[in-house]
């Protein structure tokens, strides 16, 4: 996982051998082109490439700044099992429907220029030019093909005490789960305290990316911010945020959670970025 701010069109093609990529557009916005026609994504959508796609991203620059957060899936994207029956099909209880992703316009073939081709297998890219379009298509068929979801199309639930953080689950991979946290009626019992738990997840680390609107549990975060709590460190609400979230009606919170099975291990570039101050924010 990590954070992107792209500034231009990609120049060329590349294709991912290693892994499905998942991109949550944070800012900004564009067109993932590829040979199976172009998707067309805003702020706030999610865009799937499928392993071995050829693609581009191509930026709207009326959209602004870009800003993603990226993930890299080795084990593969899909739909938690939860909202899938026994063949595959979502569930009437999924919290969004196949008419909730955006797939791609086919509009090929086509000749762009570009011959460039640069694929990742291994962990390395190798490059290739090609004799002709990567474009030089006629058609396509099949059931995996690249798409965009928009994360306020993700149907949240409500319950008289807080629900446990599964019932977020928007995508699953390999050892983690991916969560869409978005402005919702929070608990209504009489006596339930709408702020998350103190709690410490011992079979997984949780990251969390802030979005937009006021978070219950949280100081010292604003939109774009990244919080990790590794597994089996306890850590919760600030202090008075759980008091204060009692009478609340609804949060206007949008973020990004997720679990990962297995530690994260920063890179010198996170560590470059780190808050030394975020601690005091408990204080």
């Amino acid at each position: 996982a990590g954070v992107a701010f792209p500034t231009d069109d990609d120049p060329v093609y590349s294709a991912d051998g290693d892994a499905d990529q998942l991109v949550y557009i944070h800012k900004g916005g564009g067109t993932l082109r590829t040979q199976l026609g172009d998707v067309v994504f805003a702020q706030g959508d999610y865009v799937f490439v499928p392993r071995g796609m050829l693609h581009r991203f191509l930026l709207d620059t009326a959209a602004g700044a870009q800003h993603w957060l990226w993930f890299s899936l080795a084990g593969g994207l899909h739909v938690p099992k939860q909202w899938r029956n026994e063949v595959g099909q979502l569930r009437m209880d999924a919290p969004y429907t196949h008419r909730d992703f955006k797939r791609p316009t086919f509009i090929a073939p086509r000749d762009e220029g570009i011959r460039a081709l640069v694929v990742r297998r291994t962990g390395s890219w190798h490059g290739f030019t090609l004799a002709d379009s990567p474009l030089d298509v006629v058609g396509w068929d099949g059931t995996v093909y690249p798409w965009a979801f928009p994360i306020l199309n993700f149907q949240p639930r409500v319950s008289s005490i807080h629900l446990p953080p599964t019932w977020h689950g928007t995508f699953a991979a390999k050892g983690a789960l991916i969560c869409s946290f978005v402005p919702r009626l929070v608990d209504f019992h009489p006596e339930a305290i709408p702020c998350p738990y103190p709690h410490s997840s011992t079979h997984c680390d949780e990251i969390i990316f802030y979005c937009d609107g006021n978070f219950t549990s949280r100081r010292g975060v604003s939109p774009g911010s990244v919080s990790h709590h590794p597994m089996g460190v306890p850590h919760g609400p600030h202090p008075g945020s759980y008091e204060g979230s009692i009478g609340a009606t609804r949060t206007d919170e949008l973020a990004v959670m997720v679990d990962v099975y297995q530690p994260l291990r920063p890179t010198a570039l996170a560590l470059g970025i780190e808050d030394p101050d975020y601690q005091n924010s408990f204080l």
